[in-house]
């Protein structure tokens, strides 16, 4: 069944936070304050911690991607486990 969903996630590239955390206030300011800060912090770099950084971020990514869906999945089983009970006459 997780294959089932997960499917669902890659194939349909549904992003659910795409379209409510754009238009959010907060989060535009905190992706102001990370990118101000990432290009300060660049800047102070040597080449070969530029390398670094940017190991680090490609993992950070990775791993929001993978939280990203591993989310999406337990929120759509939560989802169907809802319906089952609504449906069930106990």
């Amino acid at each position: 069944m997780k294959k089932i969903i997960e499917a669902l996630w890659h194939e349909t590239h549904i992003l659910p936070c795409e379209e409510s955390f754009l238009a959010n206030p907060q989060y535009k300011k905190l992706l102001q304050t990370r990118s101000t800060a990432r290009e300060k912090l660049e800047t102070a770099l040597s080449e070969k911690q530029k390398c670094l950084l940017s190991e680090f971020d490609d993992c950070g990514t990775e791993l929001s991607k993978f939280c990203e869906k591993e989310i999406f999945v337990r929120g759509f089983r939560l989802g169907a486990q809802l319906m089952l009970e609504m449906l069930s006459k106990e």
